[in-house]
C-alpha cells in the first residue's frame, strides 16, 4: 500500500484540501480518475483526461500536458481529507 499526502490546493474543488492522504492503487488511470504520476522529476496529482489525443492532468490550477515519458504511479483508491481546523502544513 502506498500513501500520498497532498501538498498544494490543486484538488480542493474535489473535496481534497492540502494535507489529504490518498491511498494509491498501482494501475494506469482512466479518464476522470484522480491520478498520481511522476513527470519532470516531480510527483504530480490531478484528474486524468485526454485532450486532442494527448494525456493531461486537470486541477484547480489548470491543465498540464503529460510528456510521453510520464510514469503512472497509480490511482487514488481512497482518500481521507483533513479535519476542519487541523493544520495542513
Amino acid at each position: 500500500m502506498q500513501v500520498h499526502r497532498l501538498v498544494g490546493a490543486h484538488l480542493t474543488s474535489r473535496g481534497l484540501p492540502p494535507g489529504s492522504d490518498l491511498v494509491i492503487n498501482p494501475r494506469r488511470p482512466r479518464r476522470g480518475e484522480v491520478a498520481v504520476v511522476r513527470s519532470g522529476g516531480r510527483t504530480r496529482v490531478g484528474i486524468f483526461d485526454l485532450e486532442r489525443g494527448r494525456a493531461v492532468l486537470r486541477s484547480d490550477r489548470g491543465t498540464r500536458w503529460l510528456p510521453p515519458d510520464t510514469v503512472y504511479v497509480g490511482v487514488a483508491a481512497l482518500a481521507s481529507p483533513t479535519l476542519d481546523g487541523m493544520p495542513t502544513g
